[in-house]
């Protein structure tokens, strides 16, 4: 499968993001969310502090 990316020119030097949707159906969210790739992480994380970063 091949993931699109992009490059955020916000950074320097520019950051690869992906875009994804998040759905939590019991809840009842659904929310586009962009990705910061970091190939030098072994896991990644979302945290509730991370959801009004890009607002």
């Amino acid at each position: 499968m091949k993931i699109l990316c992009y490059f955020d020119n916000r950074f320097e030097p520019p950051a690869p993001f992906v875009r994804a949707t998040v759905c939590i159906e019991n809840l009842n969210i659904k929310e586009s969310l962009r990705f910061h790739i970091d190939t030098g992480a072994s896991a990644s994380v979302l945290l509730d502090r991370d959801a009004n970063i890009w607002e």
